[in-house]
């Protein structure tokens, strides 16, 4: 007889991790050229919370493109 299959389950602390690393991806394909790299470095040195926060401080700063 087969053993059942163990239903996945993912933890609180691993579902917020996934959840900021979308946030941050998403923050950052809004951005070009030296603001993401300063976005990266950020998220190097202070954190992945930190940098999605200045992503999207800068994504607001940039002008929207012309249609």
């Amino acid at each position: 007889m087969k053993k059942p299959k163990r239903k996945f389950t993912m933890t609180a602390r691993a579902r917020a991790a996934r959840k900021r690393q979308g946030q941050y991806l998403a923050a950052l394909r809004k951005l070009k050229g030296v603001e993401r790299t300063r976005v990266k470095a950020v998220a190097r040195k202070e954190g992945v919370a930190k940098a999605v926060e200045l992503a999207r401080k800068l994504a607001k700063a940039v002008p929207a493109k012309a249609a």
